[in-house]
């Protein structure tokens, strides 16, 4: 049996023979750590400057901070040598003028010099510390040559300058600053961060070091609120989502993955800061007059004590979006298709018919076009089940569609212009605490795309329409060729044509063909097609031209010719 033993970790010196593999010599990298440890030493001014050389741009660093009082401990990686309330707030790894591993450095500090070379940073040469009168007499400077042209480097220096918290010249130019949280609607500090709540559709969500920008990749929205804010126009405008922005003052109670800080270490500190994240966002909303949160949102703010009044009845008309995404406006008149604030008395939901195509068109047709409902009938909207408001709405339900007495599911159409004897269209309105009110409609119109050809439907139109009795597709409130281009017509790869508009010409000719042979008999195709001939604009000049009279059509056979009768 073997006996007991204990282990601990440890970092083997073999490490120091990698460590160029830990920076991505980035040029921004390296600013950021030049400035953090400038600023960690007290600095409060920063200069830099760069000259053009044969070797690329020479950069030279300076700050007033305090300066090296041991250069050695610019190579002991992992010892950062910081004061305790620096190592508290700020986390240091000791490891961030590593990041010049890829360049080699020359640094001046309280009269001394040191060169370090890539190999003195691997451990594999010595480096001597000289004296010298060059230099700063408080402060540090440090001088290296990069590859890139002086406007590089000033575009990464200004970056990081940007939402940093030391000033900074370069070439004698002070370079902006601002508010990392700038234009934010609500901002409050938490644990030494700032969290700043903004409206817009942000989806990454920004962490700020002193300069250092990251993004948090978490997924699932976890510093978002999404479809919150009101639309701020009556019509024709969507909801806004709100996000929070986090400028990180200390990193006491959050974890920067080290060494480079580009992301948020997950644990329990960023489960705390997600939570204080959502808590501003629901703070935010609960000082807006009104909101459209969901019913989650609304218990969750509930959670973490503070109280929202309920959402506005935020709801959009009922209607069946176009079969072409590119176009899904409501093909019916006074139909809203964008969300809107209404009067929860004076609409009904509809539940059922949206699921069925071949239901819902004939019930946006019957009271758009050809009946009155005295409650608005409006599309339902899961997220706000819960609210007070929402469970007194009442629910149109109970759909049955017959075409002929026979369920429509059942009902086979023999082209796609079909003229049947009866329409007919079954639902009930449930009233809460009210008897139940049974509709039943007779309608001269109904549409449905077929499932097995992206390219089809089927129309259906009753005997006594009046687009059968005056043989005409135009003769009523709608065009049944406009109908059938919103249910049926949908672009895709499947068919001969090669762009949207030649697939769409190819599917209204179609539709077109079909409706007349329909409604105009044998003889509408013909009508159609000497329709299109002497509408052409070259044939009729050409005919003008010729001083032609007449052109007369002889059949012979099942081939047809044509006489020309010149004007006297």
């Amino acid at each position: 049996m073997a006996s007991a033993s204990v282990i601990r970790a440890a970092v083997s010196s073999k490490i120091l023979n990698k460590v160029d593999r830990f920076f991505s010599n980035r040029l921004s990298g390296i600013f950021i750590e030049l400035v953090q440890n400038a600023r960690r030493a007290g600095a409060s001014e920063i200069a830099v400057s760069t000259e053009t050389t044969s070797e690329g741009t020479r950069i030279v660093f300076e700050d007033n901070g305090a300066g090296i009082d041991d250069f050695s401990k610019l190579l002991h990686l992992g010892d950062s040598n910081w004061d305790a309330e620096t190592a508290r707030s700020e986390d240091p790894a000791g490891m961030g003028f590593f990041s010049l591993i890829h360049t080699g450095v020359t640094v001046y500090s309280n009269s001394r010099r040191a060169d370090i070379s890539t190999a003195a940073f691997l451990g594999t040469e010595d480096v001597n510390i000289e004296p010298t009168a060059v230099g700063p007499v408080h402060g540090t400077r440090i001088l290296f040559t990069r590859a890139e042209n002086s406007a590089t480097v000033a575009q990464a220096l200004t970056e990081i300058v940007r939402y940093g918290s030391v000033d900074v010249q370069l070439n004698g130019v002070m370079l902006l600053r601002e508010d990392f949280l700038k234009d934010s609607v609500y901002t409050k500090m938490v644990n030494g961060v700032r969290i700043g709540v903004f409206q817009g559709g942000s989806y990454n969500t920004h962490c700020n070091f002193h300069g250092s920008v990251t993004d948090i990749r978490t997924g699932g929205g976890l510093f978002r609120l999404e479809s919150v804010i009101l639309p701020t126009e009556v019509r024709y405008a969507s909801t806004s989502d709100i996000y929070v922005k986090l400028d990180v003052v200390e990193t006491s109670s959050l974890h920067l993955k080290l060494p480079d800080r580009t992301e948020v270490v997950q644990d329990d500190a960023f489960k705390a800061l997600i939570r204080e994240s959502r808590i501003a966002m629901f703070e935010y909303l609960a000082t807006l007059p009104a909101h459209c949160a969901s019913y989650k949102q609304f218990l969750e703010a509930k959670d973490f004590g503070i109280t929202l009044p309920e959402a506005s009845p935020l709801l959009k008309d009922f209607f069946v979006p176009a079969r072409d995404s590119n176009h899904d406006d409501s093909f019916s008149p006074n139909v809203v298709t964008s969300a809107r604030i209404i009067d929860p008395s004076q609409v009904a939901f509809v539940e059922g018919c949206e699921d069925c195509e071949r239901t819902d068109f004939a019930f946006e047709m019957g009271f758009s076009h050809f009946y009155k409902l005295w409650l608005r009938p409006v599309q339902l909207e899961p997220r706000y089940k819960g609210y007070s408001w929402y469970a007194e709405i009442p629910v149109y339900r109970n759909f049955e569609l017959t075409i002929d007495s026979e369920p429509v599911d059942e009902y086979e159409a023999a082209a796609l212009l079909t003229v049947v004897d009866m329409i007919t269209l079954r639902f009930a309105l449930d009233l809460p605490g009210k008897p139940t009110v049974p509709f039943t409609w007779d309608l001269p119109f109904a549409g449905y795309a077929n499932e097995d050809d992206s390219q089809d439907c089927t129309l259906l139109v009753t005997k006594t329409s009046p687009w059968v009795l005056a043989s005409n597709q135009y003769a009523d409130v709608f065009g049944l060729e406009a109908a059938a281009d919103h249910i049926g017509f949908d672009p895709g790869d499947d068919v001969e044509s090669d762009s949207y508009d030649t697939q769409h010409d190819w599917y209204e000719e179609r539709v077109q063909r079909e409706i007349v042979r329909v409604l105009g008999g044998s003889f509408g195709p013909v009508r159609l097609e000497l329709g299109k001939v002497i509408g052409a604009h070259e044939l009729t000049n050409a005919l003008n031209a010729a001083n032609i009279s007449s052109v007369r059509l002889v059949k012979t056979g099942q081939a047809w010719t044509y006489e020309i009768t010149a004007a006297a």
